[in-house]
């Protein structure tokens, strides 16, 4: 039977809600944003538990205060313009669309969590992968916009305007693990003392290589398929079909239907897949090892020793 998560619900989305409104307040999120938000937490304690809330929450803010951080120094230095004028489509304030491009495929892996009671533990470590990659993502452009190293594609290495899509430095890729890592360790402690389902270290090395892969596919799909476009007024690389002047951009390069929330997605998507698949390969290992040492299955009960039923066995001799 399925247990009753109704009181966990209830409580879940009051939290969801006092955060979104925190958040909202700080302008982290704009009010479609704030609901989306609310409703994904509400879903991920309801589905999942406190502790799988609490890692949405550790993604979220994190990358919130990366963001304001960015834009405080942006400020300092007397740079206002962005976002209007900037390459990014949206500004600061994350919208519903980019709420559910990262912590839609999440949430939905949380909900799977409540029925599949024996697939917890991999469900707990895609849902680790899919924050994971949305974390290294994250970190990687916000703290990869301090590099005084200008950025280059990952593919033809090109020199690339600041905010590029697809555009790396040694800062934004060192960001990126710090992030994978951050948030899979967290993952990982919560395993560790037993609040959260399966290993340790199979989560941390599964959230980890699925923060990488999940970063690694984003760069690669803004450096070519991603939509990039351009002003022809004021001649600067954007990915806005609009751009702050009032000018229609120029499609240049990409797929105008692959936008930087459906490559966000994509990531999170890639994150979660990843993590499954090492977390399983990290299952079959510990199995043949287990089948190999003589593990309870090929165990036979010594003579004399009492069975599980309380039956003495004692060996027959022909």
């Amino acid at each position: 039977p399925v247990p009753d998560f109704s009181p966990r619900r209830a409580s879940g989305l009051v939290a969801a809600a006092l955060v979104a409104a925190a958040a909202r307040r700080r302008r982290s999120l704009s009010r479609s944003g704030a609901v989306a938000a609310t409703g994904i937490g509400a879903v991920v304690v309801g589905g999942g538990g406190w502790w799988w809330g609490i890692l949405l929450v550790a993604f979220f803010a994190s990358s919130s205060a990366l963001s304001g951080r960015r834009l405080a120094v942006r400020s300092e230095r007397g740079d206002g313009r962005e976002p209007a004028a900037g390459i990014a489509a949206r500004g600061s304030e994350r919208d519903a669309v980019q709420v559910l491009a990262n912590g839609g495929l999440a949430a939905l892996l949380a909900l799977a969590a409540a029925p599949l009671s024996r697939s917890r533990p991999a469900l707990y470590a895609g849902f680790v992968g899919t924050l994971a990659a949305a974390t290294a993502d994250t970190w990687a452009t916000e703290v990869g916009a301090h590099s005084r190293t200008p950025p280059r594609l990952i593919v033809g290495c090109r020199a690339v305007p600041a905010g590029t899509s697809g555009g790396v430095t040694p800062v934004s890729s060192a960001a990126s693990a710090a992030g994978a890592l951050s948030l899979a360790g967290l993952a990982a402690a919560g395993a560790a003392v037993g609040i959260a389902p399966g290993r340790p270290a199979v989560i941390l090395v599964a959230g980890t290589a699925a923060g990488l892969a999940g970063s690694l596919l984003d760069s690669l799909l803004g450096a070519t398929l991603q939509a990039a476009y351009r002003c022809p007024r004021c001649a600067v690389p954007t990915e806005r079909r609009i751009h702050g002047c009032g000018t229609p951009t120029h499609l240049v390069r990409g797929h105008p239907r692959l936008d930087n929330d459906a490559v966000n997605f994509a990531a999170t998507l890639t994150g979660a897949l990843v993590a499954l698949a090492t977390a399983s390969a990290a299952g079959s290992v510990a199995g043949r090892e287990g089948d190999a040492g003589g593990g309870p299955r090929n165990r036979r009960p010594s003579p004399g020793v009492p069975a599980a039923g309380g039956v003495e066995l004692t060996a027959r001799r022909p």
